[in-house]
């Protein structure tokens, strides 16, 4: 699972990292919760679209009049046969880009949050899904999931999932709508990862409120 990350890289950072024809605009996050808004990269590459993070097949209906929950995770291993998933997964994949995210871990009868980022704290593009929710004629709302894997190396100690992270040299590929099914699959297998880094942080990360460099420090 992955429900909290960060990302405080500068913008000409992500341009440059995405290599992106349009900057745009976004103050650092260091406590990003689902159903906020986030930046997604799309298959034209141009540019940033914002996303509500909590993903939403077409065919969702409203609660109430209300937004549904939606998903916040799609696991890697099911994207195919989850009738939610399996028709983003095909063509309308998107990547999310990251600082560093958290996870939980139990010590001693309590959860500490563990900050995960790369060792460099360098920007990272994590696999995702989006769809395009309309609730009325006139309203539309762009929703993703991110897509998780099993925790590799080290990591499984701290929570047996983690996010896919894309290497940059499969960005296009995942980004295509065309792209083989075939090669997307061994694309989720790949575990080659980044050198990354994990570390303890404060409770402070606990509240969705706090959202400052408070959250990243180690302690």
């Amino acid at each position: 699972m992955c429900g909290r990350f960060a990302l405080h890289a500068t913008i000409e950072e992500i341009v440059a990292h995405f290599s992106l024809k349009e900057s745009f605009s976004m103050r650092p996050r260091y406590n990003i919760a689902p159903t906020q808004t986030i930046p997604i990269m799309l298959h034209n590459h141009r540019g940033v679209s914002f996303s509500r993070w909590a993903f939403l097949p077409r065919w969702a209906k409203a609660v109430n009049g209300a937004i549904p929950q939606g998903y916040i995770n799609a696991r890697s291993e099911t994207l195919m046969e989850k009738p939610a998933f399996s028709d983003a997964f095909k063509s309308q994949r998107c990547i999310i880009p990251i600082s560093g995210y958290y996870e939980w871990k139990a010590l001693q009868g309590k959860k500490q949050p563990f900050y995960i980022s790369s060792r460099d704290n360098a920007v990272m593009g994590i696999a995702g899904i989006c769809s395009v929710w309309q609730e009325s004629a006139w309203e539309k709302i762009m929703t993703c999931a991110i897509i998780t894997k099993p925790a590799v190396a080290d990591f499984v100690k701290i929570h047996d999932r983690m996010p896919m992270i894309l290497q940059p040299h499969n960005y296009n590929s995942w980004l295509n709508p065309k792209e083989n099914l075939l090669n997307l699959e061994k694309l989720l297998a790949d575990e080659t990862l980044p050198v990354l880094q994990a570390f303890p942080v404060s409770l402070h990360v606990n509240s969705p409120h706090n959202d400052s460099a408070v959250c990243i420090k180690p302690l």
